[in-house]
């Protein structure tokens, strides 16, 4: 199986997870609202969107400081980890409001 393959069927799976995910605008997460939408999982504490969006959610939203050790990128989709202060806080931010 190529390497191609692999993400291609990565990227199928998390398309189907995040059919069960909210999408949220980002001013939910207490976000700017230029940001755009992502999706939200508060069980894994990710914030999920499409890679295309990244740099919206550089600038307007300060992901550009997320260290890169709590971001992923597969496929399409770009993937914040929670172990990163900003993405907790508005994750947290997300549940407080919600």
């Amino acid at each position: 199986m190529s390497i191609i393959s692999i993400i291609n069927d990565a990227e199928g799976k998390i398309a189907k997870e995040l059919a069960e995910m909210p999408r949220v605008n980002a001013r939910e997460l207490g976000l700017h609202p230029q940001s755009g939408r992502v999706w939200v999982d508060t069980t894994y504490g990710l914030i999920i969107a499409p890679v295309a969006t990244r740099p919206l959610l550089d600038h307007f939203a300060g992901f550009q400081y997320v260290g890169e050790e709590y971001i992923t990128i597969c496929g399409n989709f770009i993937i914040y980890d929670g172990g990163d202060e900003r993405i907790a806080e508005a994750i947290e931010y997300y549940e407080e409001h919600k």
